[in-house]
C-alpha cells in the first residue's frame, strides 16, 4: 500500500513538473520579441509578369507588356499606374505577425479554401505561377484573414477584399484619352490658336462672319481643364449606331493632332479619340463642358467697343 502511495505522488509529482516546465516554455517564448517578416519575400517584383484576382463569379488578369501593365482580356487597354502601384506596393510589403490559426481545419471558418474565399491573387514571375492568395473574411477595419496557397498559417493583414475589384474597367487607365498643353482647336468652320498667353481666333480667310467674333476664353479655358483631367468610364464593347451628322467632333493641337468625338444615345454618353479604335462611356458632366466647344466663338462686344474709342 506504501509502495502504491509513492508511485501515485511520484506521479503527481512528474505531471506537476511538466505542467512548470510547460508554463515556463510558453512564458519565455511570449516574452521573447517577434520579429516581423514578409510574407512574400522571395518575390521580386521587377521578374512579375501576371497578376490574376478571382472571385466567385468573375477574374481579372494584369499583364505586363515590356514597361506597362495591361487589360489583355479588355482589349489590351492600359491598366492604371497608380492602382497597380498600390496593388504590387500591398502585397510585396505585407508582414507576417503572430498567425490568427495554424491548421487546415481554420481555413473554411476563415474562407481560405481553395473553393471558398473572398479572393484569390495569383501572381506569376517569368510566366510561371510562384504564388497564390487567398483572401478570406474581414479581421478587423480594413483588414482581411489571409493565407498562402503553400501554408496553413492564417494572418491578419491590412488588405480589403473591396480593394481587389474583379472588374475589368476598376483596372483600366481611365485618364488614357486626357491631353496637356493644347495650342489649337478646331470646330466645324472655326480655328482658334494660343499665342501670347491669350486665344485668337483665325480670321484666314477674311469673311464678314469671322470679323465680327471672337475667341471665347471662358469656354476655350473650361475645355482645357476638362481635357487634363478628362476620366472615361468603360470600354463599350458594342458601340451604339450613331450616324456622322449626330456626332460632335473636334480636333485639339499639341505636337500632334488629334479628333475628339462626342456621341449621345438616349441617356448615354460616349466619346472616342482618332488615335484609339475603341468607344468609351463618358459621365454626363463632362458630356456636357466638351459640348461647349460649340461655344468656341462669341461675337464681338460693339458696345464696349465704341465706349473705348
Amino acid at each position: 500500500m506504501r509502495n502504491q502511495t509513492i508511485r501515485w505522488l511520484a506521479s503527481v509529482l512528474l505531471a506537476q513538473l511538466l505542467i512548470a516546465t510547460a508554463v515556463y516554455m510558453w512564458q519565455r517564448e511570449q516574452q521573447q520579441p517577434f520579429t516581423p517578416s514578409l510574407l512574400l519575400q522571395a518575390l521580386d517584383q521587377s521578374t512579375l509578369k501576371k497578376v490574376v484576382i478571382t472571385d466567385h463569379d468573375r477574374s481579372v488578369t494584369l499583364e505586363k507588356n515590356q514597361d506597362n501593365w495591361q487589360l489583355p482580356d479588355y482589349d489590351d487597354l492600359k491598366a492604371a499606374p497608380k492602382k497597380l502601384s498600390n496593388l504590387m506596393h500591398t502585397i510585396l510589403s505585407m508582414k507576417t505577425h503572430w498567425p490568427t490559426a495554424t491548421t487546415p481545419s481554420s481555413h473554411q471558418r476563415f474562407e481560405l479554401t481553395e473553393t471558398n474565399y473572398q479572393r484569390k491573387i495569383e501572381i506569376y514571375s517569368h510566366n510561371e505561377l510562384v504564388e497564390t492568395l487567398y483572401i478570406g473574411s474581414s479581421a478587423a477595419f480594413k483588414k482581411s484573414h489571409l493565407r498562402k496557397a503553400s501554408d496553413n498559417h492564417v494572418y491578419s493583414a491590412k488588405l480589403n477584399a473591396y480593394d481587389l475589384p474583379t472588374e475589368q474597367h476598376a483596372w483600366m487607365d481611365k485618364g488614357l484619352l486626357k491631353i496637356d498643353t493644347i495650342k489649337h482647336i478646331h470646330y466645324d468652320a472655326f480655328d482658334v490658336t494660343y499665342h501670347d498667353d491669350k486665344w485668337t481666333l483665325e480670321t484666314t480667310p477674311k469673311s464678314e462672319a469671322l470679323a465680327s467674333l471672337t475667341a471665347n476664353q471662358t469656354v476655350i479655358e473650361m475645355l482645357q481643364t476638362t481635357l487634363a483631367n478628362l476620366q472615361v468610364g468603360e470600354l463599350v464593347a458594342k458601340p451604339p449606331s450613331i450616324s456622322t451628322d449626330n456626332q460632335i467632333r473636334f480636333e485639339v493641337t499639341t505636337d500632334r493632332t488629334l479628333t475628339y468625338y462626342l456621341m449621345q444615345n438616349q441617356s448615354q454618353y460616349f466619346v472616342k479619340r482618332s488615335d484609339t479604335p475603341q468607344t468609351f462611356t463618358l459621365n454626363q458632366a463632362d458630356y456636357a463642358k466638351l459640348l461647349k466647344v460649340k461655344e468656341l466663338t462669341q461675337p464681338i462686344n460693339t458696345e464696349k467697343t465704341t465706349t473705348s474709342s
